[in-house]
């Protein structure tokens, strides 16, 4: 039995704990944490407790952890916060990250998710779900699904459109709640340098979930623009 609960700071450097060995395996944030030991993931857990420690500060935002049972193993979590932004984009502020972080590449990112942010979600009261991390030896086993099914019915996140951006991985656990991919944003890795030219492309969608919204296409259907 999973059980899902608001998380509390005390927890917070497990959840970081979690979110790092997730993203783990992504080229992406290998190439964001540049010059990083694979198996130290020390600074991804710095980077996730400085987000957590935000959200911590926002009374619209909201973390959640699932359990094992009665056990207190925590195996999951997932961030979300309602929030409005204005129909007309203000001048973003231009990030600094800490040394060891690959500025041009995340900028890159960062820019483009704001744009195509801007653009479906202007004026609108609505979710953004940042975070939805399991443990990988609990994943595919309800985990994310008991804890998107949390946020759905008990925050009543449902009752707004929800925004997030996710890999192509991720992409599938969406579509069975009833998001929908709405744009693609794709990086060529190569244009980065370093170690990692010659991967490719790599692909993130933009996905949106209208108040009840129902299971969404088949998760091996193919991502037009």
């Amino acid at each position: 039995m999973i059980e899902v609960s608001l998380a509390s700071e005390k927890d917070f450097s497990t959840l970081a704990h979690i979110a790092a060995v997730a993203m783990s395996v992504d080229l992406v944030h290998r190439i964001i944490y540049e010059g990083n030991d694979p198996f130290d993931t020390s600074r991804q857990e710095q980077s996730v407790m400085a987000e957590l420690d935000r959200a911590a500060s926002n009374p619209q935002a909201y973390i959640c952890k699932a359990t094992l049972g009665s056990s207190e193993k925590i195996v999951g979590y997932a961030m979300l916060r309602f929030e409005d932004i204005p129909e007309k984009a203000t001048e973003p502020v231009v990030p600094r990250f800490a040394p060891g972080i690959n500025g041009t590449f995340l900028r890159s990112i960062m820019s483009r998710v704001r744009t195509a942010h801007a653009k479906y979600m202007a004026g609108k009261r609505h979710v953004w779900w940042n975070h939805l991390m399991v443990v990988p030896a609990f994943q595919r086993m309800g985990v994310g699904s008991t804890l998107l099914q949390h946020g759905l019915e008990l925050l009543g996140a449902n009752k707004v459109p929800i925004w997030l951006v996710t890999q192509m991985r991720g992409r599938a656990i969406y579509l069975k709640f009833g998001f929908e991919d709405v744009e693609v944003i794709d990086f060529d890795l190569s244009d980065f340098a370093g170690p990692y030219q010659g991967f490719g492309i790599h692909r993130n969608i933009c996905m949106v979930r209208q108040p009840g919204g129902v299971a969404g296409s088949d998760p091996r259907s193919e991502i037009t623009r």
